[in-house]
């Protein structure tokens, strides 16, 4: 059972992610990256399954880099495509530091939609 204090937090960081909406990311001419509920829920959920509070922490915390390395960086790491039922999901990797922590960033794009946060992790 999840915590009153947890459920707060999670409360207060969806509505400080919310207000991100969009950011303009100079690895793809300044196009917009938006910050939608589906890179959101990516940061709790991992298909059906719930990640570990620890890591739902971790990932939360690192959005403010997150935003931050994708306003500077001119240049995206790796990008790989999946096709499945006749959809082309675009994903990008960013790499940054963070502290003395090295992230990673994804974006991910269906189709010809909108560029969109993904997911932002901490590298082992």
């Amino acid at each position: 059972m999840l915590s009153k204090k947890w459920k707060e937090f999670v409360k207060k960081a969806k509505k400080n992610y919310n207000k991100i909406q969009c950011i303009s990311c100079p690895a793809f001419n300044n196009e917009f990256i938006y910050f939608n509920r589906e890179g959101f829920n990516h940061l709790l959920w991992k298909g059906t399954a719930p990640r570990s509070i620890k890591e739902q922490k971790e990932r939360i915390s690192l959005i403010s880099a997150a935003v931050t390395i994708l306003k500077s960086h001119k240049n995206y790491s790796t990008y790989r495509m999946n096709i499945k039922d006749n959809s082309n999901a675009h994903f990008w990797s960013f790499d940054g530091r963070y502290g003395n922590k090295e992230i990673t960033i994804i974006l991910r794009q269906i189709n010809d939609g909108n560029k969109y946060f993904f997911s932002v992790f901490c590298k082992k």
